[in-house]
């Protein structure tokens, strides 16, 4: 409820003054509520996000050349100076992750949802601005002075926020894509310290875990009715939230404890199989480089 209602806010504080005040609203109402629907259905974990990896029609493409794609195109969406041209860029990565890909609409959409939410709720620090007199966009009296809107700051906005959604589009092509054992193994043929890919694989793996962990409690609180009313849900949420931490800890000891007895000395093995340059990979590639080339230096004109 409360995602929705920023994002609706923040929607609303970015094309202030740019549309009719009642399309204005409705579209900030439903980009609102559409986010805050997926965002309430998203449970996914790292099992769930390796399997769509694995079913990928791009599963058994070269690691490497995707790293090198996904990397390059991250370089050109942060680099583009016009909002339209970013976000061209990121929707033409998520249909090809779709299309192209095969990881199905509803699941990229809801794995989308979150750090959406997270990038329009960020633009609201660079949209509104304090001044003792009412100008820019929008203007609402608070404490004396007004809370503002200025176009420049909207202009500002409107390109960081599609920068962002460009490079995460970017980021998810790849995420979706590769498993997290291929990525680990392209990054120590890189010379990456062992000990970051034994952090960044165990903190991912758990973190994941976490989420299941809290989301198993909150339903089982919420099924004896431990949210029916406020000050009940107060408590139960501290309830929840406390358990959680010992839960957590008592969990950690039993997973490193299940690791020592496999063998573990410090390194995790993944089972590699050589995924050699196949020419249609490397059409795909270049084609969405050189698109993506394209709209870079068509928002430089």
């Amino acid at each position: 409820m409360i995602t929705g209602i920023l994002t609706a806010l923040a929607l609303f504080s970015l094309l202030a003054g740019r549309l009719p005040f009642l399309p204005l609203a409705l579209l900030s109402a439903a980009g609102g509520l559409v986010l805050a629907l997926l965002s309430r259905h998203h449970s996914h974990g790292p099992v769930v996000i390796d399997q769509l990896a694995h079913r990928s029609a791009l599963g058994q493409a070269s690691t490497g050349w995707k790293a090198l794609v996904c990397c390059l195109l991250l370089v050109m969406a942060l680099n583009i100076r016009h909002p339209a041209a970013a976000l061209l860029l990121g929707l033409m990565a998520a249909v090809f992750t779709i299309l192209g890909a095969g990881v199905p609409l509803g699941e990229y959409l809801s794995l989308l949802s979150l750090p959406l939410s997270f990038l329009l709720l960020s633009g609201l620090a660079l949209l509104w601005g304090y001044s003792t007199a009412p100008t820019g966009m929008l203007s609402v009296p608070f404490g004396g002075g007004f809370l503002t809107v200025a176009a420049e700051a909207q202009t500002r906005a409107a390109l960081v926020t599609a920068r962002s959604v460009g490079a995460l589009s970017c980021l998810y092509l790849l995420a979706l894509t590769t498993p997290l054992s291929r990525l680990v193994s392209l990054l120590r043929r890189l010379r990456m310290p062992e000990v970051l890919l034994q952090l960044m694989t165990l903190i991912y793996r758990y973190l994941f875990l976490l989420l299941e962990l809290h989301r198993t409690m909150e339903d089982a609180a919420g099924s004896r009715l431990g949210y029916a009313a406020f000050p009940q849900a107060v408590r139960t949420t501290g309830k929840v939230w406390g358990g959680l931490l010992f839960r957590s800890l008592h969990r950690t000891r039993q997973y490193f404890d299940a690791m020592e007895s496999r063998c573990y000395d410090g390194r995790l093995e993944f089972l590699e199989h050589p995924l050699p340059l196949r020419a249609k990979d490397l059409m795909w590639g270049l084609g969405l480089l050189l698109t993506g080339l394209a709209l870079m230096v068509f928002s430089w004109r």
